[in-house]
This record gives structure tokens, sequence and C-alpha cells, in this order.
């Protein structure tokens, strides 16, 4: 990616007939959907270069950055939360097809386990 080869912080404007998308890389890429040309926005905002870069990348990347926390821990957190929620989905399906009632009882105890975490994270937030 041309992000990579070049160290400078990019915003990339995607536009395939009259649409478009906004995408950016920090740590992993982030992209807005597909939008029409005319609807395109980008707020910046921010007291110097850094914290308009943070917001640029918090709105493109559809999080909110918590106040203590810097980019690189609010991504880290933020995918630690969606992994978990696709976990917890996941074990909630197969708990549901399950017919085995002792393998349905361990999906429910470990998506339990699960839930409990993501609610200590989101608290912590």
């Amino acid at each position: 990616m041309l992000s990579k080869l070049i160290p400078q912080n990019m915003i990339v404007i995607l536009q395939y007939n009259n649409e478009c998308k906004i995408a950016v890389y920090h740590i992993k890429l982030f992209q807005t959907d597909w939008m029409e040309k005319d609807k395109l926005k980008l707020d910046i905002r921010g007291i110097d270069l850094y914290k308009a870069w943070e917001n640029i990348v918090s709105d493109i990347g559809n999080f909110e950055l918590t106040i203590g926390k810097d980019l690189r821990e609010q991504i880290a957190i933020n995918d630690k939360i969606n992994k978990l929620k696709k976990e917890i989905e996941r074990l909630e399906k197969q708990a549901r097809s399950e017919k085995q009632p002792k393998k349905k009882y361990e999906f429910v105890l470990e998506e339990r386990k699960l839930k409990k975490e993501l609610k200590t994270l989101l608290e912590s937030i």
C-alpha cells in the first residue's frame, strides 16, 4: 500500500462513476462506505495537526476517541470490542443450532464469559 511506502499521513479519495469513498491508513486501513460525490464531506477539526489527524481517522473509522487514550490505544480497544462481538455472535449461532445439551451449555457458558469481558471493557472506556 502506498501509505506504507511513504511515511506521511494521507487521505485518499476513491471515485467510481458518481460515487466516492474516503480511505485512510493508520495502523490499519479505515474507509467510509460508498456515497454520492455530492454528499462527500470531511470535517477537519482539532487544536493542532495531530488532533485533526486523530479526528479524521476516527470519523472515517466510525469510532469515538476516549479521553486519555491515544489513537493507537483506541484502535486496539475497538478491534478487541469488535472481535468479542463477532465471537459472541458466533457462539450464539452455535448454541442455537447445537442438538446436544452438554455442548449447548458449554457454548452458553463461553458466551456469558465473553459478554462479561465485553461489558468490563466497555465500562473501562
